[in-house]
């Protein structure tokens, strides 16, 4: 498979905190990607 993207790819990282985040943060980073963590639990913040 060829990857192809441009200058910068951001990459949304949609996981808790868990062995997969950060098998994935690392290999988007190796990848040369720009990771946005997104943790679905974290709590809402009500205002």
């Amino acid at each position: 498979m060829i990857w192809a993207w441009g200058r910068v790819t951001v990459w949304p990282l949609i996981l808790p905190n868990c062995t997969q985040f950060v098998l994935a943060f690392y290999a988007a980073l190796k990848a040369g990607g720009v990771v946005v963590a997104i943790n679905p639990t974290f709590p809402r913040q009500n205002g």
